[in-house]
């Protein structure tokens, strides 16, 4: 997921308790929705499990389902843009002072 710009994922995970069982309920989360989920009785496991359904999702994906998915690359150029426009702003500013300075 790195690979295409995602940042926004992470895993989740949460221990249960049902009368006499306990297990451990992990999910791999995109964007602030369930992406894979794995299940068992220790959390090393369960991450694993949803760990491995993701990358099985993943590696049956094609890059047109995956930028449905994901659209952080999109996020990435907008801040990028956002981050050149204010730098190009501090320097004009910084040459206005300059003028300014020299002027008096």
């Amino acid at each position: 997921m790195t690979e295409y710009g995602c940042t926004d994922w992470r895993i989740f995970c949460q221990e249960y308790k049902d009368r006499d069982t306990a297990y451990v309920l992990c999910a791999v989360m995109v964007h602030d929705s369930v992406f894979a989920e794995g299940k068992a009785s220790a959390s090393k496991n369960a991450r694993v499990n949803a760990a491995r359904q993701a990358l099985d999702k993943l590696a049956k994906m094609s890059a047109e389902d995956y930028k449905k998915l994901c659209n952080c690359e999109t996020l990435l150029q907008q801040e990028a843009k956002i981050r050149e426009e204010e730098k190009e702003r501090k320097l004009l500013a910084k040459a206005k002072m300059m003028e300014a300075a020299g002027s008096v």
